[in-house]
């Protein structure tokens, strides 16, 4: 029940306040504390619902969010912050001579709640991020460290939001060099201006290596469309110094998704894994209308 009403709660924040305003100093901001203690908890699920409201409340009050940032991302990096597979239950494989000291000879119980409240945290990090960028550099570090784990997590969704995580890092990093805005850029290559060499150094060192490594090796055809997904929309904010020097990878990348030849295509078309869903191809076309 709890739950079930943050879960409403959030909603409300997410869908109702821009419309209508009045009703967040008389219902929505005497109940944030409440949400605050219900975050440490450990109910998984009340915990998850949590961090979405708070996602919510960061896009809602944008700047003015600074007040709860430090109650709430610390406690979305204790949640991170973790072994993955610490989360789930250990069961033993069966004929297997029992020997604890072997991770290989278990295999895990994969609590989808679980995923879901990994999901939240790493979504609501990224929104905290992107929202008080001047103030968020003290944690800026450890976000870092947290969203390149995630590219590799093992359960899809969680991945995709670590993809998502790594990007929106990005923009903090651009708008805490230009006092919390992303600058206007003028488009087309050859690029008149470049960004700092922190902020490349994290963009074309870190996280498009994590996204082409990703888009390999990415075996879930909806995430596949994510990478691209999020690819476009860094160009499309950032423009072309966020591109020019791997421009020819991502063309590429166009190139091996429209001939089917990734692996995630191809386990589909062999009938493993997901199929091929059109807005996968929707993804490359609006990608090459950015690049055009």
């Amino acid at each position: 029940l709890r739950a079930s009403s943050i879960w409403c709660l959030a909603h409300i924040v997410g869908f109702c306040l821009n419309n209508h305003k009045e009703i967040y100093s008389s219902t929505i901001e005497p109940l944030i504390p409440t949400v605050l203690d219900v975050l440490k908890t450990d109910h998984t699920e009340s915990q998850e619902f949590s961090f979405t409201f708070f996602y919510y409340l960061a896009e809602f009050l944008k700047k003015d969010f600074v007040k709860y940032m430090n109650d709430v991302v610390p406690l979305a990096i204790q949640t991170l912050d973790v072994d993955p597979l610490s989360h789930f239950e250990k069961q033993k494989k069966k004929n297997i001579p029992i020997d604890d000291s072997d991770d290989d000879e278990f295999e895990y119980a994969v609590p989808t709640e679980t995923c879901d409240l990994l999901s939240a945290a790493l979504y609501t990090l990224g929104q905290v991020a992107i929202t008080c960028p001047q103030e968020f550099s003290q944690y800026m570090d450890k976000a870092i460290e947290i969203a390149r784990d995630y590219t590799s997590h093992f359960y899809p969704d969680t991945r995709k939001e670590g993809y998502v995580l790594c990007v929106k890092l990005v923009k903090c990093l651009v708008m805490q060099e230009n006092n919390g805005e992303i600058p206007k850029y003028e488009k087309g290559l050859p690029v008149s201006k470049t960004y700092s060499k922190k902020v490349e150094d994290f963009l074309y060192g870190a996280v498009y290596e994590e996204l082409f490594t990703s888009f390999e090796d990415e075996d879930s055809v909806s995430n596949l469309q994510s990478i691209v997904e999020i690819i476009g929309d860094l160009i499309q904010d950032l423009g072309p110094a966020a591109i020019y020097k791997v421009y020819d990878k991502i063309v590429k990348m166009i190139t091996r998704t429209l001939t089917n030849k990734t692996e995630a295509q191809k386990n589909a078309y062999e009938g493993e894994g997901e199929e091929i869903d059109t807005e996968l191809f929707y993804a490359v076309g609006d990608l090459i209308d950015v690049l055009s």
